[in-house]
Formats: C-alpha cells, structure tokens, sequence
C-alpha cells in the first residue's frame, strides 16, 4: 500500500463517518496520523547515511541495531520476511514488528 492508499482510506473513513461535516482539521489530523509510519521509516532510516543532517539519538542507534537483525533473521524465516514486508509496504503497523515473536527472532539472528 502506498502513503496515497493509506490518504484514501483514511479519507474514506471520514467521509463515511460524518458525511455531512466538513472535513477540515478532523481529516487532516487523521491523515498525519495515517502517514506518520512511513515519515518516520523514511526519514529516520536516512540518518543512517553520512552528510544527513539531524541528530541521531542513542535511541534510534538502538533502533537501526533492531532493524537489521529483523532483516538478518527474515532471510531465514519465511514468516518474519513476510510480516517485515507488510509493514515496510504498510500493510501492517510497523507495532507489528514488537510481537514477541519478532522478537525473539531478531534477537537469535547472526
């Protein structure tokens, strides 16, 4: 699903909700929450690179550290490849990659 896809929804779903509202602020705080997954997955990934400018915290350090051992370890498990590509396609929340099993995966990978 494209950022586009997920505007669509979630206009869909205002429209649908109130139908007979303007739409305004309402939708554009929804539509910020609806693309807030891949903001955050586009742009912290390219602190990753020299010449980038922004601060990179020990917490997102730590993150970039999780995320290649979900992709080392999803090279191995056809079901963790598979819910790494729904959320990297937005098909499902990026929370989906705390599931304990994801985790565990990760953790184990080498």
């Amino acid at each position: 699903m494209s950022v586009a896809a997920v505007a669509a929804t979630v206009l869909d779903d205002a429209l649908r909700a109130r139908p007979h509202e303007p739409l305004g602020l309402r939708f554009q705080k929804r539509l910020a929450a609806g693309n807030l997954a891949a903001f955050m997955t586009a742009s912290s990934d390219d602190l990753r690179w020299p010449g980038t400018t922004g601060k990179v915290s020990p917490g997102l350090k730590l993150m970039h550290r999780f995320v290649d051992r979900i992709f080392a370890a999803a090279t191995r498990s056809p079901e963790l490849y598979l819910r790494l590509i729904e959320v990297l396609h937005l098909m499902r929340p990026s929370r989906d990659l705390f599931h304990p099993s994801v985790l565990r995966r990760a953790l184990l990978a080498r």
